[in-house]
């Protein structure tokens, strides 16, 4: 539909509806929980408003399969135009299928409709007491650990756990494809990280691994040290049983999978060929749009301080190489330089391109704060991501650290360790990078409040951490990073259909080349901002109420649209739907 049209559909007389039912603009985080047991929002993903992190908005209900079997949902990932989240869920169930359709065995990908479900809470859950609303909507409020939670519970309508205050939202989440699970021993996969809607990469577990136990596990093979996989959504159908194409038994989609390289960033120092064993820790996917350049950052536990890695990808999403990296090295911002940190999650701020690690304090005894300080985050500003020579410059002059105020758990409240001193874990964090802030989750069993959670926020531009102590999230997270609970960061720009965090005619040109489209499945990237499927008017509006607005940082040097074209293409756009009332 061209521009024309629009220009035609805005200027006919409408009748005057209300307004466009949409979810609010804003930043949320979440909590995937894997736990089963002692939880209300057990193997959910929970979803707070960052501006109020008191209470859960809600929780979303991943899945089983059928029968009784259920998903190990681990690694996640967020889709930076809609809010969709990506959870990537191994079924643990008997090699065969199970009554629900599914094959055991593989990994599932789940897509959450983030967007949708706000919408509908903000519509018909916010304001009133969610535990009326959910027995009106669903029934009687179940028993559980924590019944008299005052959030709500949505899923497509099946809850083979029982949570308090259950509400069911068809297509809240879907089961969007299966892949075939590699030879891997362990039932948990490391990372993924969001392409675009139609491609996932993920750092799979190793094929075999040192044999250190007698455990009977197959004898370690560099050349298949952890893969880099790449799933990509392709036609509808039923896909072979193998490891290219998976399953895709019962999903609205088919996606395959490819292998795309391998990690092997433990080699030989004389050889340099790749020997031992790679332990990747976390991934973030980064485009350069200066230039070009598409990539992964990993972590990978090395000692020493951690090996940081960028690792490119082509056209077609194949690793090709490594653009270079570092270690992460204590020294540049601690007496001592014992080197002892660990890198435990990394981000990279997609406005301009530096690193973020979250580095933990633990055993560290010459960092801020004496003997075992709490995590520290340490940014590595990146001045290009190609020097001409194949390589990347990291700005290792202006690279900081900032640290988590110390938080330990007070002795007097019985903290999980001794004499309270529990140390929170960098693993379990999230970035907000429209507000340059960390978030740091943290169980707190010793706390006033049974599976309560605190939740620590910290400024990297003041160094300031605002926390917020037991949340009612009820929730007891897993001890161990070998297990999923992971948390993730959204945003939410009605009017941004391209990604870029600006509200311009280049999201206008999207909504025009949409106009009058029907039965619309991907949301915001087809400018179906209110998530009715359709793009119409009601979409019009709310990109108008935002056109100019921008979630870029100042200090990112965003560049807008011209003030007088801009103000002359929608100033004459609103006049005409001004002249049809």
């Amino acid at each position: 539909m061209k521009t024309k049209t629009l220009l035609t559909a805005l200027a006919a007389p409408l009748a005057i509806g209300g307004a466009a039912q949409a979810q609010s603009d804003g930043q949320y985080i979440f909590h995937l929980t894997e736990q089963q047991n002692n939880s209300d929002s057990r193997r959910s993903v929970t979803i707070y408003d960052t501006t109020d992190l008191a209470t859960p908005l809600f929780s979303i209900f991943v899945g089983f399969e059928g029968g009784t079997n259920f998903e190990e949902v681990g690694p996640v990932t967020v889709d930076p135009v809609n809010g969709d989240i990506y959870v990537i869920g191994f079924d643990s169930g008997t090699a065969g299928v199970d009554g629900g359709g599914d094959t055991d065995g593989d990994l599932d990908i789940y897509k959450i409709k983030t967007r949708e479900a706000i919408a509908f809470w903000e519509g018909s859950i916010q304001g009133t007491d969610p535990r009326t609303t959910a027995v009106a909507a669903s029934g009687p409020i179940p028993a559980g650990p924590n019944s008299g939670t005052d959030y709500v519970t949505f899923s497509n309508g099946a809850f083979q756990f029982s949570h308090s205050n259950q509400v069911a939202l068809p297509g809240v989440v879907e089961k969007v494809g299966e892949v075939a699970r590699g030879p891997a021993p362990n039932f948990f996969t490391q990372s993924v990280s969001f392409i675009d809607p139609e491609n996932l990469i993920l750092i799979d577990d190793s094929d075999g691994i040192e044999d250190t136990l007698g455990t009977g596990f197959p004898p370690e093979n560099p050349a298949e040290d952890h893969k880099f996989r790449l799933f990509t959504q392709v036609d509808p159908g039923p896909g072979a049983a193998d490891d290219v194409s998976g399953f895709n038994r019962g999903t609205t989609e088919s996606w395959q999978s490819s292998d795309q390289g391998v990690l092997n960033l433990d080699v030989d120092a004389g050889t340099l060929l790749p020997v031992g064993h790679s332990e990747p820790e976390s991934q973030a996917y980064y485009a350069d749009s200066a230039t070009g350049i598409r990539g992964v950052w990993t972590t990978e536990a090395d000692g020493g301080g951690d090996d940081i890695t960028f690792f490119e990808l082509d056209g077609s999403n194949n690793v090709i190489g490594t653009r270079g990296g570092f270690a992460l090295d204590d020294s540049s911002f601690a007496a001592g330089g014992d080197n002892l940190g660990s890198a435990d999650n990394i981000f990279v701020n997609p406005f301009d391109g530096s690193v973020i690690v979250v580095e933990s304090g633990l055993g560290d005894a010459t960092g801020p704060g004496g003997s075992d300080p709490e995590p520290g985050v340490v940014v590595y500003p990146v001045l290009t991501y190609d020097d001409g020579l194949g390589g990347l410059d990291v700005d290792f002059d202006n690279a900081f650290r900032v640290d988590l105020t110390p938080v330990k758990d007070d002795p007097t409240t019985g903290g999980s360790a001794a004499g309270g001193l529990f140390l929170e874990r960098g693993s379990w964090t999230t970035y907000d990078y429209i507000n340059n802030e960390v978030y740091f989750f943290s169980p707190d069993p010793g706390g006033a409040l049974a599976f309560g959670l605190d939740i620590h926020v910290l400024n990297l531009d003041t160094g300031v951490t605002t926390s917020f102590t037991d949340v009612d999230e009820s929730v007891a997270m897993f001890l161990t990073d070998a297990f999923g609970d992971i948390t993730g960061f959204v945003t939410i720009l009605n009017g941004d259909a391209n990604g870029d965090a600006i509200v311009d005619l280049l999201d206008f040109d999207v909504l025009a080349g949409n106009f009058g489209a029907t039965g619309v499945g991907d949301s915001a990237r087809s400018a179906d901002f209110n998530a009715d499927g359709n793009v119409d008017l009601l979409d019009f509006d709310l990109l108008a109420g935002n056109f100019g607005v921008s979630d870029v940082p100042a200090t990112a040097g965003a560049v807008p649209e011209p003030a007088s074209l801009a103000l002359l293409a929608l100033g004459g756009l609103a006049a005409m739907r001004r002249r049809r009332a």
